[in-house]
């Protein structure tokens, strides 16, 4: 499996571009992960809710099935 952190692996974080009254984050404050290559977002909460391996690439993306270590030995490894 490939790492999120292997160096040819990107995932942009986007930040708000409007004030907190309009959309609840402030100017500047992270609000969702992107993936690059296809453009799959996922939001980042306050509250840990969703993982890097839960983006909903697309079938064909190249950074489809790029998880973290933890990942891999939680619900991979038969250790």
């Amino acid at each position: 499996m490939r790492s999120f952190s292997d160096p040819d692996t990107e995932f942009e974080i986007v930040v708000a571009e409007t004030s907190e009254d309009w959309d609840g984050a402030r100017r500047g404050e992270p609000v969702k992960m992107r993936c690059p290559d296809c453009g799959a977002t996922l939001p980042i909460t306050r509250e840990p809710s969703a993982s890097i391996e839960e983006l909903p690439h697309d079938p064909d993306c190249p950074q489809r099935g790029v998880t973290s270590q933890w990942w891999e030995r939680t619900f991979v490894d038969d250790v």
